[in-house]
């Protein structure tokens, strides 16, 4: 900052009052300040360039004493524009910053976009946009000589943001938000951006990112917490001990022990752990509500599956580039090193099932067979239709075999083609297309096994000489290898990328 300027020596001086403050309320007493300072804590401040100087060595290292969530929970409690607007002058004129810097401004920013001066001013200029407007109102903050060229690739970064927003929409539990490590992601965008972090345009948009993840973050994990003690409730009314086991090595007296609002309150990098034991008692309630059924009928005896008659989806290609892809140890390493056992995509093929269960049984008989889905129309044949709409999937028998055959066929299907569908849409991305190569690595290899199941009960319904059964068991297959053909052209594309990128 410029030691002559009287407007940043006021934001020196009101930053140094604001961490003078902050850490009295945390220590229970002044802090003692250096000779020199008296006259501005006095508020009779001399501007010089040695009292400037001076300010500035003691603020760097008040700095170190101070953390980011507490500059947060303390703009939080004052409500004060003035000090935010001064901070984040402060900061942005920083000659050198740290991490602890920028999550310090990323606090800040955040709050005043989230609260201000004049409520919706940032929907008052139609002709702008939300985030435009308060990119604006940053500028007239930090002022025109805090800005600078923003580089392409850090503009890209700055895109990343979108593509995340619409994945942060889609995410229907606070698990799958977990899984997906979005927080991570984001946080390894800011600290790739360096000093760009600082400029009015990324700070803009990482306020109106922070502002949305939160509302979607608090609205998923409360209703997680919900969840997690309504079944815990339930399974001690039906008669069930704290010390019963839910799923694997998870108690019921783990579910009652929750504490919502201790971890909620928690700073996130330090409430991790506890947010990732809420994602597993949460799954492991999920998996007790979803019945498994009794065990499927034994085919191993039977012969190995012939290849598919279409080159395209030639099934001894697509179990090769399955196997290819799987955690064998003697198998080539996952393109981004993803767990190939995808408990997420198992959920998300749970969800799938549901969603087209629900549609066929409330539609009518003649709308049943065609299933709208966010990517596009889902058209059923009659068999995959009665199928979903019947209630034989439970029966262990030759019935109950070819219904679940037909209800995976398609349930893959249709998760394959989404994921497609969102790799396609963000293959322009910098790496939000990776987590749909991860999803279509791990479906591959889900379909290969769909697909070797349903031709073991073909070979059954041809013993039995069910012509017409074996027609529609190898139509139903025929789709599912159809798109494994494309997730194999998909995935080729990943390597190429990924060694491009080498």
């Amino acid at each position: 900052m410029a030691a002559n300027n009287e407007r940043d020596f006021h934001v020196l001086g009101t930053v140094h009052s604001f961490y003078l403050e902050l850490l009295r309320k945390s220590l229970g007493y002044d802090v003692p300040v250096p000779s020199g300072l008296e006259d501005l804590c006095a508020n009779a401040a001399v501007d010089n360039e040695q009292t400037t100087a001076l300010l500035h060595q003691w603020l760097n290292l008040l700095d170190l004493a101070i953390s980011p969530p507490m500059v947060r929970d303390t703009l939080q409690a004052s409500l004060s524009h003035e000090t935010a607007e001064a901070l984040l002058c402060y900061f942005t004129h920083k000659s050198a910053t740290s991490d602890s810097d920028r999550d310090k401004t990323d606090f800040t920013v955040t709050f005043l976009y989230r609260h201000p001066r004049i409520p919706g001013a940032w929907d008052v200029r139609v002709e702008l946009d939300q985030a435009s407007a308060f990119e604006q109102a940053v500028m007239a903050v930090i002022g025109e000589d805090a800005c600078f060229a923003l580089p392409q690739e850090h503009s890209q970064l700055v895109r990343e943001f979108d593509y995340i927003r619409e994945e942060v929409e889609d995410f229907q539990t606070f698990d799958a938000m977990m899984d997906a490590g979005v927080v991570q992601r984001v946080r390894d965008i800011k600290q790739s951006l360096g000093r760009s972090f600082y400029h009015p345009h990324v700070l803009g948009t990482v306020a109106l990112h922070n502002d949305f993840f939160r509302e979607r973050f608090d609205e998923l994990f409360h209703a997680a917490a919900r969840e997690i003690k309504m079944f815990a409730a339930k399974v001690q009314q039906d008669g069930a001990s704290s010390m019963s086991r839910v799923h694997g090595d998870v108690l019921v007296k783990q579910l009652n022990d929750l504490e919502e609002s201790k971890i909620f309150n928690t700073d996130y990098g330090k409430a991790q752990d506890q947010m990732r034991e809420l994602s597993k008692l949460k799954k492991a309630v999920d998996t007790r509500k979803t019945p498994t059924g009794p065990p499927r009928a034994n085919y191993a005896a039977l012969p190995p599956p012939p290849p598919s008659r279409t080159a395209p989806s030639d099934h001894a290609m697509i179990a090769a580039a399955a196997r290819a892809n799987s955690s064998d140890p003697g198998a080539r390493p996952l393109p981004m090193g993803i767990d190939i056992s995808g408990p997420m995509e198992e959920a998300k093929l749970r969800t799938m099932k549901d969603t087209i269960r629900n549609f066929v049984r409330a539609a009518e008989a003649k709308a049943a067979q065609v299933v709208p889905l966010r990517h596009g129309n889902l058209v059923l044949t009659q068999p995959e239709a009665d199928s979903f709409r019947g209630a034989f999937a439970d029966e262990v028998s030759f019935r109950g075999d070819c219904v679940r055959v037909y209800v995976e066929n398609v349930a893959v299907g249709a998760r394959i083609a989404a994921e497609l569908a969102e790799y396609s849409r963000k293959a322009s991305s910098a790496y939000l297309w990776k987590p749909h190569a991860d999803s279509l690595t791990i479906l591959l290899e889900t379909a290969n096994r769909a697909v070797a199941r349903s031709q073991q009960v073909t070979e059954v319904a041809q013993q039995r000489g069910l012509a017409e059964k074996v027609a529609q068991l190898k139509a139903s297959s025929q789709k599912v290898c159809d798109l494994m053909g494309k997730v194999v052209t998909a995935l080729q594309s990943v390597d190429s990328r990924t060694q491009n990128a080498q």
